[in-house]
Parts: structure tokens; sequence; C-alpha cells
């Protein structure tokens, strides 16, 4: 039931949703000869391999260099060097191709730790040996995920599945049907239909998938409208973009856009931030009717606030993490000054406050919290209330800070 009710949701976001579960079958039929590397799907795992094991290297990196302090164990700076070492080896078999990461997770081996001298701290020790295991774990769950099985056996379930999948598209299709007769019977629309009711009326008959036509209707509109302006453009579906090109002027550029990639949260409910960026890369270079104007200056916050956000996602985002690199393009920039005030502001230099759930107990056991007076006690009431959700976690910190 979830999987084609998940599929029908996300079919509803395809301007021809019906020909989208058609084709679905195509990714399965595979030619003779062909190879596990010549899949969309080898490139895209070996992709996300790729980033699980770059975070584990930097956190071991990290760790090497917390290790070489006097305070703590330089013994094990040399145990995390070699995982350094064999973290780099898989790295390169991903790179390479599915076979030889494959082979790679078949024989790679960690080695063990090495001895704390006598007197160590425990919580010192564990603290790096959860840390480390961390990242071990990360390298199990690829391997045992993905790499379980030869190439061979993935490729011939992969034959086997292409029936099934024509098969599930066909249902989804009519169960597509069904939906709308039982709708239409009690008089009600969902979101969808309007959407979809909306793209009907502005289609010609014959327009097909790749073939986009505008109906008499949609012709009368671009006459009509003398602007076409979209905020949110970053939110929007294959469905709201095909409507919006077939009511925008063929004759002039009409099409106003507005929007900001990195506040694109909608991605669950089927938004499609490529369109965005396909449009902020290409209209510099568009031509004259094509302009991008960046609004970079910001006149909501702070100096202070916008130098902290600035100096944050310069590392965050990246084109393989966020879709997006944070430039001189994407930075805040500070508009005019807010006027002086009398008294205490919150300006100056940010304060980052982070609440690890998954370190709860050494949150208690080391009494690491707020800087100043009372940070244990904060710790041990956070701690506490392990059973609260994020939010609720964010808020009961900034309650005891205020």
């Amino acid at each position: 039931y979830n999987l084609i009710l998940g599929l029908y949701d996300f079919s509803r976001s395809h301007p021809w949703p019906d020909q989208w579960l058609t084709d679905l079958k195509e990714a399965f039929l595979l030619s003779p000869g062909i190879e596990i590397d010549d899949l969309p799907w080898s490139e895209l795992i070996r992709g996300k391999v790729v980033l699980e094991l770059e975070q584990g290297k930097q956190l071991l990196e990290g760790l090497e260099r917390e290790a070489c302090m006097p305070e703590n164990i330089p013994e094990y700076a040399a145990t995390f060097a070699a995982d350094i070492v064999l973290l780099d080896e898989i790295l390169a078999s991903a790179h390479h191709s599915w076979q030889r990461l494959a082979d790679m997770m078949v024989c790679y081996k960690f080695e063990t730790i090495a001895k704390a001298p006598k007197g160590t701290a425990e919580g010192t020790k564990k603290y790096f040996q959860k840390a480390r295991q961390k990242v071990k774990d990360k390298v199990n769950d690829c391997k045992v995920n993905y790499f379980d099985r030869p190439a061979v056996e993935l490729l011939t379930d992969m034959k086997l599945i292409g029936p099934l999948v024509e098969t599930l598209g066909k249902i989804i299709i009519a169960f597509g049907e069904g939906f709308a007769k039982a709708k239409s019977e009690k008089g009600m629309l969902d979101f969808n239909d309007l959407e979809h009711f909306c793209l009907k009326i502005l289609l010609d008959s014959q327009a097909k998938a790749g073939d986009v036509k505008p109906s008499p209707v949609a012709l009368l509109l671009q006459e009509r409208f003398a602007e076409v302006m979209v905020d949110e453009y970053q939110d929007t579906n294959g469905v709201q973009e095909t409507i919006l090109s077939l009511v925008a002027s063929k004759e002039k550029a009409n099409l106003f856009l507005v929007g900001d990639v990195k506040q694109s949260i909608y991605r669950f409910r089927l938004a499609e931030p490529e369109l965005f960026m396909e449009k902020y890369r290409q209209y510099p270079a568009k031509g004259e009717e094509y302009t991008r104007i960046d609004l970079s200056q910001n006149f909501r916050s702070r100096a202070g606030v916008l130098h902290g956000v600035n100096f944050l996602f310069s590392q965050l985002m990246t084109p393989r993490v966020a879709e997006l690199e944070y430039g001189e393009a994407e930075r805040l920039n500070p508009g005019p000054d807010y006027p002086e005030e009398a008294g205490n502001i919150l300006d100056g230099p940010i304060e980052l406050c982070l609440i690890d759930r998954d370190d709860s107990e050494d949150l208690v056991e080391n009494g690491q919290g707020e800087e100043g007076e009372g940070k244990e006690e904060m710790a041990v009431e956070l701690a506490a209330e392990g059973e609260l959700s994020g939010f609720e976690l964010e808020a009961r910190l900034m309650v005891k800070k205020i």
C-alpha cells in the first residue's frame, strides 16, 4: 500500500503522470552484456558511499589532532592515521568502479586500537573509541547495504524486477483512475487535481510528454497577462513549471521569478530546486532579454548574524551536499547599519549552541554544557529530557539562557 500511494503521489508532480509510471520499467530492461557501471545506480550509490566516507575521514582527522594533545592519548594518533590511509584506499576504489569498490569491501580491515597508557581516564578513552566506532559503523553500513552480493546477482535481480515494476505502474494507473472516480462521485478535489485540471485546460489536446503545446485558452492568457510573477520559485515542481511555461508570453520575456535555493525546504513535497538552479546558471549567459539579479543585501539582520551565517554556510554548502556553491554571489551582505541604541543590545559575534542528543550521557558525566556558572546543572537537566523532540530541546535551552 505504501509503495503504491508513495509512487502515486510522486507521479502527480510530473505533467504526464501516467506516462512517467509507464516508463518506470525502462530502467530495468537491461540489454545483453551490460555491466553494473553502465547503469545510473552505480554512480549514484558510489557517490553516496564517497560522501559518507569523506565525512568519516574528516572525523578521523579531527580525532588524530585531538589525540596528539599531551592531555589526551597520543598513542591513539597512529591508529587514526592508519584508519585514514584505509579510508583513502576505499575512497579511491569508490571513484574507480563498482567492482573495485566491491572487492575492497570484502577485504578491508581496521587495525586494533593502540593501548592507552596506564592511568588514562576512562572517559577520555571512551570518547575516542566511541567516535572511531561511528566511522567503522559508516563503512560497515555501506558494505551491508550495497555490497553483500556480487554484481552479477544484482543485475539478475534487476532483470527479474523489470516485469514487476511494469505491473506496479499499471496498478498505480488503475488506482489513480479509481481514486479520480471516487472523488468525482463525492464532488471533491485535492491539490493535485487543481494543478492537473489547470494543466489539462492549458495544454493542446495533441500535446504529449516532451512536446508542450499551448491550448487556445493558454494563448488567450499569454496575450492577456502583461507580467507573470512567481515567488518562492525554488519550491516549484514539474507540473507548476509546465503551467508557467504555458501562460508566459512566447513573444516577449515577461516571466519574472524570485527565489532562493538556500531556502528550499519542500523537496519532501516534491519540489524540484533543480528548476531554479538551471535558470540561475543559464540566465547570465542566455541573452539580453534574460537577466539574473542577485539580491544579496540583507536588511533584516545585524552584521554579526550575517557574518556568522556566511562563515558556516561557506563551509557547509557545496554542490555535492547542498546543490549550491556558497560563494560571493550567495553571501548575505549587510544593508545600511542599524541606528545607534542606548543601553545593551544583542550585537557583535554570534553564539552557536549545539545539543547532541546522542551524547547526552557524556554531557552528564563530563559536565559539558554552557560556559560559565551553572553549566553542569544545565547539562544534567538537558540530558534528563532525552525524550523531548529537537524543537523542544532547543526551546528548553533558549528559555534557560534567557
